[in-house]
């Protein structure tokens, strides 16, 4: 995925990404970051339909 800021292109990963690379690395400071990671990530899912 990659944007463009003022003119610079970044490349940005998909926060699905970032969650399972701190995952993956098992760091304390990564396991600390995943509940905030992972509400925002539910946060940014579209609701589920009613049936």
């Amino acid at each position: 995925m990659g944007r463009e800021i003022e003119g610079v292109s970044l490349r940005i990963l998909p926060l699905e990404r970032v969650i399972a690379s701190k995952r993956a690395t098992n760091r304390p400071k990564d396991r600390a970051a995943l509940p905030s990671l992972e509400a925002t990530l539910l946060a940014r899912r579209p609701p589920d339909p009613v049936k």
